[in-house]
């Protein structure tokens, strides 16, 4: 028991990350328009703060590149996000209408190639991130 103390005590208080509720204030706050609009969601639980995003918001039907309006939103939540290091998952989904091109031979293909997009672009506007999840389907 000792030695358990003990290592709690040599945790670095800044690997602890921010307190989820105090995040999510923020980022409703950054994002209230497309809350309000039914664009953006922010929910919590007790272990994870969820940021769902509308794949519309984002991207064009049936592409994997991100938009103008994507940059701004994610340039919004990288300012909070920075804040903290704490564990974050990004999940890439694809938009209703079934695809089957060179480029994405199905939706599957498709969440993946935008969940990547997503990391490429909060990783050039300065946040590491530590790992992509699987996609989810529609």
């Amino acid at each position: 028991m000792l030695a358990d103390n003990a290592k709690l005590e040599q945790i670095d208080s800044t690997k602890l990350g921010s307190p989820l509720a105090a995040m999510q204030k923020d980022i409703n706050r950054a994002l209230r328009s497309l809350v309000e609009s039914d664009l953006a969601k922010v929910t919590l639980d007790e272990d994870w703060l969820t940021i769902e995003l509308s794949s519309g918001l984002l991207f064009s039907s049936g592409s994997a590149s991100s938009n103008s309006s994507a940059s701004a939103v994610m340039a919004e939540l990288t300012a909070i996000l920075k804040q903290t290091n704490n564990f974050m998952r990004v999940r890439g989904y694809t938009d209703s209408v079934p695809i089957r091109t060179e480029q994405f031979p199905s939706n599957w293909e498709l969440s993946v190639a935008r969940a990547a997009s997503i990391v490429r672009l909060l990783e050039q506007l300065g946040l590491s991130l530590i790992h992509i999840s699987e996609p989810t389907r529609l």
